[in-house]
This record gives structure tokens, sequence and C-alpha cells, in this order.
């Protein structure tokens, strides 16, 4: 079951929205997972970041799963960490690196490096 802090309901549109999905300050190499539980942190220099949700400074595959009424799509993106806040970014997830992503994680997700 998905915890309602890790589900956004938002309205379609053919205009779209933008969803944060992590935050990333300049001069850290690590990112933070965002959803509805970051706004608990208390901390001005950082905020939104949770210690629990820490990004290691590396790439992560996300798969993203969107439904409205009987339609459901999935998407698998890529969040790229880089070394600069300039290179943290999304893209999509070239299926030429399946192999390698599955290589990586065990059967449940769990990063085996």
């Amino acid at each position: 079951m998905v915890p309602l802090s890790q589900i956004l309901d938002v309205q379609p549109s053919r205009a779209g929205q933008q969803i944060d999905i992590a935050v990333r300050f300049d001069g850290e190499s690590s990112a933070y997972a965002f959803n509805a539980e970051s706004y608990r942190v208390q901390d001005t220099k950082r905020p939104w970041c949770l210690p629990e949700f820490e990004l290691a400074g590396r790439d992560y595959a996300l798969k993203i799963n969107l439904c409205a009424g009987s339609i459901e799509t999935t998407r698998v993106l890529r969040l790229v960490s880089g070394n600069t806040l300039h290179d943290f970014r999304l893209e999509e997830f070239d299926a030429s690196d399946e192999e390698r992503w599955r290589q990586r994680f065990d059967a449940r997700g769990t990063d085996v490096e």
C-alpha cells in the first residue's frame, strides 16, 4: 500500500502540471526525494531535506504511475545527479540502459552496489 504522502491528485488538463520529486542545493552532492512529508523539515538552511529521503550523488531510475479514470500509464525517467547543480535533471530512460539497471538492483528494487 502506498502512503498518502506519496500520492498526488492532479487535475487532468492539456496544459499539464509540474510535480516536484527531488530537491538539491548548490554545493551539495546529494539530492533528497520530495513528497508531502518533506514539508515537516524545520532546518532553514536545507528545507525539505529529510535524512531518510537522501539520494546519494548518483543517478536513479524513477518509475511514475499515472492514472485518470480507466486510463493508466507508466513512465520510467532517470534522475541525473551530475557533478553540479546545473547538471541535476530528469531525462528519458533510454531502453539501452535497461540491462545495466537490472543488474544493479535485485528483485525488490534494492541497490546491490
